[in-house]
């Protein structure tokens, strides 16, 4: 899909929303260590290095080796 999809990913929002959600019994302790890193410092960054099916998409264009 790659975000080509626009108005079916608006038309079922909700539903990606809730299957993106945190995992129940471990949703306090994630909100606790990202309320903790907040108070700690101005700027968060996270960074999601997700590689599987981008690998393979469109001849690798928008996959990146791990820099060690």
């Amino acid at each position: 899909m790659f975000m080509k999809d626009i108005s079916n990913i608006r038309n079922h929002r909700d539903k990606i929303r809730t299957y993106f959600q945190l995992v129940l019994k471990y949703q306090a302790n994630i909100l606790l260590g990202i309320f903790n890193i907040c108070n700690q410092t101005d700027i968060v960054m996270g960074v999601n290095l997700r590689q599987g099916n981008y690998h393979n998409y469109q001849n690798a264009k928008y996959f990146y080796k791990n820099v060690p």
